[in-house]
């Protein structure tokens, strides 16, 4: 502040003082106690003068008296050495550099009637010509400016008023898409004459520190029209820019932009990235858009068969995948039998799933993590977007409610697919229904440039019946409050509050004596701080820590209809507290090399109130060692484990289009699926880990070579992957593990391990996109007392997969995708022979666990999508997409039941989900 007010004290004295002489008549402080100004009267000045050990500070005087130009002198520390010098009709350049020669200071000439004189390291590093030219023109008076020559109408940055003495600026902005506001995330600010730029981060927003100065902007990003203009910088300030799409307008933005080459010069390893344009043109189920089955593209990722719900990532379980809606996870992230995720693909923003190394942010699952971030509304229009198609409807609509401040969106889906299951040639499924709804409501509030609230909530329901034998009703309720704030333009916080309930009930349909209701609960509560610092362009650090407490109801089995005699059992409620510290680091060492590494530090404590039972060997618990039952009637600790978790993730560049990586990732798992069927079912059990269920631990290790062809219109790569488990649970044989009240004693626990090899090709550039992704992959078991201590296949291990997408766009208007999709059948415990007991019982003889296999899985489907129109102007768009499913009707299985046969080997019976071709016709339209 006294600098401040110096400055202006200053600009008043001079202004006074010089009104007589030249225009260009205005000083300035621009170091304390370090700076002299000189206003010189005439575009060459001759001095003479003889001095004899005089202060360098009254010699300066002296002239500036003689030859009547201003002088302001506030260097007094720096300019009271005594020197004797003389001067004979010496220019003033040569007379100043004799005089200051034995000093710090040095001095500039800008045109010929200025000279500032200042600590020469600062002359060097911050006041550049560009600084004095802004700085003049700054002053100048109405007169002198009209002589000057017209420059072009610029941006300025910071007060013209106030001149940053540092002579540096911070520009701070953002990047919006014009059509929607959306952030333009990856978007290139450069400026070419520095050779210094940067991008955009994932909120669109950017920073940068320039010289004092007028410089030239340039502003690109791949599908919008480039920008370049002018700009002058005074001091700190902002600018936000806004981009017009060029050629043809999508129906969406990228909803995760990044470099080109990104996959060849990132330091991740086993990253997959998806945007709702790639989404959109891949064949979907009768037409329907779909975040999980379109992972299903993705090499490392599979699942069981048609209709399973879930997905398995490089040889994990499904209930291994941490799955979040922002920071709100997923219990059952699918609708209708596995055929609908629980994301409307017109609200998502970004999908990331990481297959191998897990920044240390995300914790709790042992295989992957899929991060999908929802989109925030217009805040500068109105719009509404859909789809009405043969087996689902969904509608969004979005725009601000305090323009340019606040804005709203919300999304609502829903399905009347049951017509679609009588057309199945399985009586089975016939006799089936399957509907859901989900809605999507999403507030965000800018209160200024560096504070912003986002309140959010996501609603859904789900009925599914099967034969009319048995039904689930599922649903999710939850709510959060992420805020977030800049603290200073290179650190930014980031809090959030979650809260969500899931409920399954499953009931036996058929009135009989044993059909029952079951119905399970879980609750969570989930505080999250991430403190991010960006220091520059190739160092990034991340800090926080999390919270999460659960309530889990594991369990209640009551008897359903007027048959039943099942003795009713009410299971008590499980508490749990998972906590974690983390940080986290991006940093590349130089272009050669980068480095990603973090560390994760966890307590899981299982809580009371509850009881348990107590067992003569509490190492391996069996059902007939119980002992007695143990109350606790408080809050307190029954259980506690702690985790450390090392991440590393390294990238070593061979060349400027190939590099080498490498991931490794520790991680725990402190509430896990109990599930003994082909695929967990909406009311599977989730147990946390207690005094007797240990939490399940991974060691995952990553190694892959990345190489890009054609100015990266080609990405290829090859990666190879290895899990070992060191703590992991499996079940008995025939195992009960619903409305248990001693469930340990129906677990088994051994090692795992899990590798494989994937290999990607992919075109990105051209009428003709895609790309042909195959793994081979392995997941094995070593479980006491299965299989004979020997080494047995996971229920969902598929060794080879294999998939080809294509995508041919002729026009603007028009976009046709074929995909085809191959896997080896899973495998399946199966009957092999038969022997008697006792001379004349027939009794079969079953194979080792999982030893044969059902037949081999493939597909081929196909999409047309045209669109109504392409004007940039028309306010009402719609698109037509057509999709053939199965085109030449597979019966894939997706089990193979064995039934009795009088005494002889069991008949085989195969169950197909989609045994048929299915066409559909989706109409989507778009409002703003």
């Amino acid at each position: 502040m006294l600098n401040l007010l110096r400055f202006f004290l200053l600009l008043t004295l001079l202004s006074v003082y010089t009104s007589g002489l030249r225009g260009n008549h205005w000083q300035q402080n621009l170091v304390e106690d370090q700076a002299v100004q000189v206003t010189i009267p005439g575009d060459s000045l001759l001095i003479s003068g003889r001095y004899e050990q005089v202060p360098v500070r009254d010699i300066l005087q002296d002239l500036s008296q003689k030859y009547n130009f201003s002088l302001y002198l506030q260097a007094d520390r720096l300019l009271q050495k005594e020197v004797s010098i003389a001067f004979e009709e010496e220019p003033l350049e040569l007379a100043l550099d004799r005089l200051l020669s034995d000093t710090p200071l040095g001095f500039m000439r800008y045109r010929s009637y200025l000279v500032v004189i200042a600590p020469r390291e600062r002359l060097e590093q911050f006041y550049t010509p560009a600084y004095y030219q802004t700085l003049a023109r700054r002053s100048a008076p109405a007169s002198e400016a009209e002589t000057e020559e017209e420059t072009p109408l610029t941006f300025e940055i910071g007060e013209a008023a106030s001149i940053s003495p540092s002579g540096q600026g911070q520009l701070n902005g953002t990047v919006t898409d014009a059509d929607n506001g959306e952030p333009i995330i990856g978007a290139t600010v450069y400026f070419p004459e520095l050779e210094l730029g940067t991008s955009t981060d994932i909120d669109g927003s950017f920073a940068l520190q320039l010289p004092i100065g007028q410089h030239e902007l340039t502003l690109s990003y791949l599908g919008y029209a480039s920008l370049t203009a002018p700009i002058t910088v005074f001091n700190d300030g902002e600018l936000d820019f806004i981009l017009n799409k060029v050629g043809i307008d999508l129906e969406e933005v990228v909803v995760e932009a990044e470099a080109a080459d990104a996959n060849v010069s990132s330091a991740e390893i086993g990253v997959a990235r998806l945007t709702t344009e790639q989404i959109r043109k891949l064949p979907s189920f009768m037409g329907e858009v779909d975040v999980l089955n379109s992972l299903l593209q993705e090499p490392g990722v599979s699942s069981v068969g048609e209709g399973a719900g879930g997905f398995n990532v490089r040889g994990g379980n499904v209930d291994q995948n941490l799955v979040l809606m922002d920071e709100q996870f997923m219990f059952n992230p699918t609708h209708a039998l596995g055929f609908f995720s629980a994301f409307n693909p017109d609200l998502v923003n970004s999908v990331e799933l990481y297959k191998g190394y897990m920044p240390a942010q995300y914790g709790g699952r042992l295989s992957s993590v899929l991060d999908v971030e929802m989109r925030d509304g217009d805040p500068y229009n109105f719009r509404m977007r859909g789809g009405i198609g043969m087996v689902a409807t969904r509608i969004t609509a979005e725009g601000p409610v305090i323009k340019d401040k606040s804005s709203f969106i919300a999304g609502f889906r829903t399905t009347y697919s049951d017509w679609v299951l009588g057309l199945i040639n399985v009586p089975e499924v016939q006799r089936s229904s399957a509907t859901f709804y989900d809605t999507n409501l999403r507030y965000t509030h800018r209160f200024n440039e560096n504070n912003q609230i986002i309140l959010s909530g996501y609603s859904t329901r789900d009925n599914t019946i099967f034969n009319d034998e048995f039904g689930f009703e599922y649903s999710t309720n939850g709510g959060q409050i992420s805020y977030k704030k800049i603290l200073t333009p290179k650190t930014i916080s980031t809090f959030s509050v979650t809260a969500s309930q899931y409920e399954a009930i499953g009931r036996e349909l058929r009135d009989s004596v044993t059909s029952a209701q079951l119905t399970t609960r879980y609750q969570y509560l989930k505080v999250k701080e991430i403190l991010s610092y960006n220091p520059d362009k190739d160092l990034s650090v991340q800090g926080g820590f999390s919270g999460i407490f659960y309530r889990v109801a594991p369990g209640d089995r009551a008897p359903f209809g007027d048959l039943s005699t099942v003795v009713p059992i009410e299971l008590e409620e499980e508490q749990a507290l998972e906590s974690a510290l983390f940080v986290q680091s991006d940093w590349t060492l130089s272009p050669l090399l980068a480095l990603s590494g973090g560390l994760r530090l966890v307590r899981y404590q299982a809580l009371g109130p509850g009881s348990y039972f107590n067992y003569e060997d509490p190492e391996a618990p069996t059902e007939g060692t119980i002992t007695g039952e143990t109350a606790v009637s408080g809050v307190e600790t029954i259980a506690e484990y702690y985790s450390l978790e090392p991440r590393l993730g390294m990238r070593y560049s061979l060349n400027a289009i190939s590099s080498v990586k490498v991931g490794y990732s520790r991680t725990a798992q402190f509430i896990n699926q109990l599930a003994n069927l082909i695929s967990p079912t909406p009311v599977s059990i989730w147990q946390l880990s207690n005094q007797y269920i240990s939490p399940q631990r991974a060691h995952s290790f990553s190694l892959g070579y990345f190489r890009n062809f054609q100015r990266n219109a080609w990405e290829t790569s090859l990666e190879g992957y290895y899990r070992y488990i060191d703590e992991l649970t499996d079940f008995k044989d025939f195992a009960e593990l619903t409305a248990n009240p001693g469930i340990e004693t129906e677990l088994l626990y051994g090692i795992g391990q899990a590798y494989g090899l994937e290999a990607s090709i992919r075109k990105k550039k051209g009428i003709l996109t895609g790309w042909i992704n195959y793994t081979f992959s392995r997941t094995l078991q070593q479980v006491e007392g299965v299989n004979d201590g020997e080494w047995y296949p996971a229920h969902f291990d598929k060794p080879h997969n294999l998939t080809i997408t294509t995508n041919w766009q002729p026009s603007g208007r028009i976009t046709m995708a074929l995909n085809f999709n191959y896997s080896t059948g899973r495998p399946i415990t199966a009957p092999v022979g038969r022997s008697t007991a006792a001379g004349k019982f027939p009794v079969l003889e079953y194979s080792g666990r999982n030893q044969v296999r059902i037949p081999d899985y493939h597909r081929l489907d196909f999409a047309f999508t045209m669109d109504g129109n392409y004007k940039k102007n028309q306010r009402f768009k719609t698109s037509w997409t057509l999709a053939v499913n199965n085109i030449y009707g597979r019966r894939n299985p997706y089990s193979v039941f064995f039934r009795p046969s009088g005494g002889r080997l069991p008949e085989t019976t195969r169950l197909a989900v989609l045994g048929t071709t299915f066409v559909s016709l989706t109409l989507n339209f778009d409002f703003k």
